[in-house]
């Protein structure tokens, strides 16, 4: 994204305002960490945003439900119901026509 002199910035800006309580919060815990605000903030967010991703992106089974689960993989296929083969041949005759 250019800047006022033309030139490509090669980080992004975020803005946003947090109350002051929260502010004295991370400016003692980025101090603690031996890091800048802006460091300490961009790791949190970084942290943050690949935890909500990736349970979006992961189903977490207990083992139990897990042990089910394969027992329903393995299990052989239950013929198709009479309600089922209908549906495909309507579907097959619509599809012809």
């Amino acid at each position: 994204m250019p800047n006022a002199k033309g030139k490509t910035d090669s980080n992004s800006r975020i803005h946003c305002r947090i109350s002051p309580s929260l502010k004295s919060k991370v400016e003692s815990a980025a101090k603690l960490c031996g890091q800048s605000i802006t460091a300490f903030t961009e790791v949190a967010l970084a942290e943050k945003a690949r935890d909500v991703l990736q349970q979006e992106e992961r189903i977490q089974l207990s083992q139990s439900t897990f042990q089910a689960f394969l027992k329903v993989l393995e299990a052989p296929p239950t013929p198709p119901s009479s309600k089922l083969l209908d549906a495909v041949e309507d579907y097959k005759r619509h599809r012809s026509s």
